[in-house]
């Protein structure tokens, strides 16, 4: 049997004042609908720029110095920079920096500081690796040559840097203490005193001086009496002659 095919319904359409006719229109099957899809989210980051590490300096022959904590955060500390490249963060591998305000303000790595010799001379570079921006002198930097003196901030509050984590960088001064002469005799004898040993010994040398001394004052004094016996041997055995003699005169 042939299909039968289904014309599409006549639709009613006017033209002029009440004229009415039937006439036919094919429309087109209507389009189904698809559900709105929402589009995923996206993190946005910023690309962390690249560390040159030409002319990098080795670990012995780094200046001496430090960054000293300026900051309002009661936990962190000075360090010194022993490490090159250096790197600075909230899971860094040398200045460990996490904010108590505000926990993710601080990247991983937030910054890397970097020795490399230019012209001949030493100098430190810091690079930023973060999100929420590093500051030197409370301008945000990308990259940036560091000077004594210069303070550097980790982080933003609004358009300001942080002042959590603030430091000063500074040279590391070797203070020699001074020592006076009362110290110095304080020092000996708190030495005598924890040397017993030696005061011992310093007596026992004095003891034998001492009986040293008895010795031979009674030695002298045995040789004295054996003197004075010997003369009195000798003055009887005078007397004894001259009476004998006397004896044979008569």
């Amino acid at each position: 049997m042939a299909q039968r095919r289904l014309l599409p319904k006549p639709i009613a359409t006017t033209k002029g004042k009440g004229a009415s006719k039937l006439t036919i229109s094919k429309t087109p099957p209507p389009i189904k609908s698809q559900p709105k899809q929402n589009p995923k989210p996206t993190l946005v980051t910023k690309s962390n720029p690249k560390v040159n590490l030409e002319n990098m300096v080795s670990i012995d022959g780094l200046p001496k110095l430090q960054l000293t904590f300026v900051g309002e955060n009661k936990t962190a500390t000075d360090v010194s920079l022993i490490h090159n490249p250096f790197e600075i963060g909230r899971k860094a591998k040398h200045l460990l920096i996490n904010s108590e305000v505000a926990p993710f303000m601080l990247s991983r790595v937030h910054a890397i500081m970097i020795c490399r010799t230019v012209n001949g001379a030493l100098n430190w570079y810091i690079i930023d690796q973060s999100v929420n921006g590093t500051f030197v002198n409370d301008i945000e930097i990308k990259e940036e040559k560091l000077n004594i003196g210069d303070i550097i901030c980790f982080g933003k509050k609004g358009n300001f840097p942080s002042k959590e984590f603030a430091f000063k960088l500074e040279e590391v001064i070797v203070k020699t203490p001074k020592v006076s002469f009362a110290k110095i005799d304080l020092i000996k004898e708190d030495l005598q005193k924890n040397n017993p040993s030696k005061n011992e010994n310093n007596g026992n040398i004095n003891n034998s001086n001492q009986l040293n001394k008895v010795n031979t004052n009674e030695n002298e004094n045995i040789n004295n009496n054996v003197n004075k016996n010997s003369n009195v041997i000798s003055v009887s055995s005078q007397l004894t002659k001259n009476s004998d003699n006397n004896n044979n005169n008569n």
